[in-house]
C-alpha cells in the first residue's frame, strides 16, 4: 500500500473516531489530514523505539503481550500528536486510550476493504 493511500486511510480513521468518540475532536478534513500526517511521522520515527522501551521496562513481558504494548505505544503517539498539532483535541488520557484503539480498528478495517 502506498504512503498516500495509508495517509488517507489514517485520515479517514481519525475522522471516524472523532465522530464516534465524544472526547475527541478533529477540525475538519484538513485537520484529519494534518493530524494523520503528524501521527504517521511520529509513528515512523518513534514507534519501534517506544515499543523497545516498554518491552525493556516490563522485563520482556511487553514483547510477549505484543498487542497491549502496541496499543500503549499508539496511545503515547496519539497524545504526542495532540500536543504537537492544533487540528486534534483530546479531553483526557482515557479518550486517547479509546481513540488509539478505535483508530487502529478502523484503519485495519479500511485497509482490508481496499
Amino acid at each position: 500500500m502506498s504512503i498516500v493511500v495509508s495517509w488517507l486511510v489514517l485520515s479517514l480513521a481519525f475522522l471516524a473516531t472523532a465522530w464516534l468518540l465524544p472526547g475527541m475532536k478533529v477540525k475538519g478534513l484538513g485537520g484529519a489530514l494534518g493530524s494523520a500526517a503528524v501521527y504517521g511521522i511520529l509513528n515512523f520515527l518513534l514507534a519501534k523505539l517506544l515499543f523497545l522501551f516498554f518491552s525493556i521496562i516490563t522485563f520482556g513481558i511487553g514483547a510477549i503481550l505484543f498487542f497491549i504494548t502496541a496499543w500503549v505505544v499508539n496511545v503515547v503517539l496519539l497524545k504526542m500528536t495532540n500536543a504537537i498539532s492544533d487540528s486534534i483535541e483530546l479531553e483526557s488520557t482515557g479518550t486517547a486510550m479509546a481513540g488509539a484503539f478505535l483508530i487502529s480498528l478502523i484503519s485495519a478495517a479500511i485497509k482490508l476493504a481496499v
